[in-house]
């Protein structure tokens, strides 16, 4: 049984194997529209190992940029570094065109990474529903900006109640009262409660909308 399991992966890691050393001979003897539409194809594939995709996504960019289509090799260079943001072209194995095309937009990408994150840090510390309204997501704007408030508003009366209403509950003498007195207590205590709840879940959906 284990025999058996050993021989299929062993012919599946084969049929992989052949299908890179394929491409990488297409793109040897110059076939690149070829090794464009193969790799393409093979990209399809689920069951690509990591190491074999960044191959694939290789030639392609390669074959797209000798082809005259810089853009498009960029663009495989782009899905590359995001499988793999730490990987490096060996000087030895490519071109220094490609290695420049391929470090320039590392670059680029992260200038904009960079971009994107202070823009984040600035948009965070936005009170809720302001960002969305300048974006004009008004009715999604007012909704937070609303619900924020008023949350924040009621959180000081709230505990004052709450405070209020602990103390007459312990001081009660009367055996009467005290029940009404726990009851009053208890509403307090969970609209305090509540209103702390509602300010931190319309602050969290205001950073999930500005991230996502």
């Amino acid at each position: 049984m284990l025999l058996n399991k050993f021989l299929i992966f062993l012919f599946l890691f084969s049929l992989e194997n052949k299908k890179i050393q394929e491409l990488d001979s297409l793109f040897y003897y110059g076939y690149y529209e070829q090794v464009i539409e193969k790799g393409e194809n093979y990209l399809q594939e689920k069951e690509l190992k990591k190491n074999e995709k960044e191959k694939i996504l290789i030639l392609l960019a390669q074959s797209y940029i000798i082809l005259g289509d810089e853009e498009e090799g960029k663009n495989y260079f782009s899905l590359l570094l995001k499988l793999n943001p730490k990987r490096k072209l060996d000087p030895k194995e490519y071109s220094p065109k490609i290695i420049e095309i391929f470090e320039n937009l590392k670059k680029e990408l992260k200038g904009k990474e960079e971009i994107f994150k202070k823009e984040i840090d600035k948009k965070i510390f936005i009170y809720p529903g302001i960002y969305q309204i300048k974006n004009k997501e008004k009715l999604k704007g007012l909704s937070l900006f609303t619900m924020e408030t008023i949350s924040l508003a009621s959180i000081l009366p709230s505990y004052i109640f709450m405070n209020n209403a602990h103390n007459n509950y312990l001081n009660e003498k009367d055996i009467n009262k005290i029940e009404g007195k726990y009851q009053i207590y208890k509403l307090s205590y969970n609209l305090f409660y509540s209103t702390i709840i509602i300010s931190s879940l319309t602050y969290i959906f205001h950073l999930i909308d500005i991230i996502f």
